[in-house]
């Protein structure tokens, strides 16, 4: 079984290209500035943390990553924007974490790897936590309703393209439900 790994993120930026290979196996055409500039930003961030899973011959097949949102920055603006006061004060206030990307690569999917990325990126938190999905992303949706996420936003198309996504909060700290719990 395939066990994710914590790394920083000088290691993280270390294995950009591995990065790009698999960001676009699980998400073909993403433009080149997510590597060049988008991910690099992101590692600088207050609170980052990843995990990485390698399979037997050190692909990288998975990777999730996130880190400590606020003012100022693209996705916590526009997602603050979009909610009421009370939602924004619940769910963006100082200290909650952004789970910005989980991914498996499509041969390795099945296997509950996506599930231990989850965890694993989550371990150890005591906040809450945010996401956004596409909303017909029903493998990821399932994914989050099985560990307890509920939706805080249910409709928010982000600039440029407009695709619609959904918003996701998980108050930390407690236990996550598991499958079959």
């Amino acid at each position: 079984m395939i066990e994710p790994v914590a790394i920083g993120p000088g290691e993280l930026l270390r294995r950009r290209r591995e990065v790009e290979r698999l960001w676009n196996e699980v998400w073909p055409g993403t433009p080149r500035e997510r590597f060049d500039e988008i991910l690099p930003r992101h590692a600088r961030r207050d609170g980052f943390r990843a995990v990485v899973a390698d399979d037997e011959e050190g692909r990288l097949v998975g990777l999730a990553y996130g880190y400590a949102g606020g003012p100022g920055e693209w996705w916590h603006d526009i997602v603050s924007a979009a909610m009421d006061d009370d939602a924004a004060a619940r769910w963006v206030r100082p200290g909650h974490f952004e789970l910005v990307e989980l991914m498996v690569a499509p041969h390795a999917r099945g296997h509950g790897l996506g599930g231990r990325l989850h965890d694993a990126i989550l371990d150890g938190l005591d906040a809450v936590a945010v996401l956004s999905t596409q909303v017909d992303n029903e493998r990821a949706l399932a994914l989050y309703r099985r560990r307890g996420w509920e939706v805080v936003l249910p409709e928010l198309r982000f600039p440029p393209d407009g695709e619609l996504y959904c918003v996701l909060g998980l108050e930390l700290g407690k236990e996550p439900s598991r499958p079959g719990s």
